[in-house]
């Protein structure tokens, strides 16, 4: 009675993809959600540090 390699390296290899998978998940969540609180804690000023910001509005030309 001997058990089957291919059978344990498949599912090793589904696990392994899995786990993977599910490392990567976490970290772009966790990323993304504690970007957005920095982002909307710094946004103000960096708008208002961009020289666009600081500019005429009817001075800017549009490239279109």
């Amino acid at each position: 009675m001997g058990l089957t390699v291919a059978i344990l390296y498949a599912f090793g290899r589904a696990f392994a993809f899995a786990a993977g998978l599910a490392i990567a998940l976490a970290i772009g969540i966790a990323f993304g959600w504690g970007g957005k609180e920095y982002v909307a804690a710094n946004a103000d000023d960096w708008f208002a540090q961009s020289p666009e910001s600081r500019a005429d509005p009817a001075a800017v030309s549009d490239d279109d």
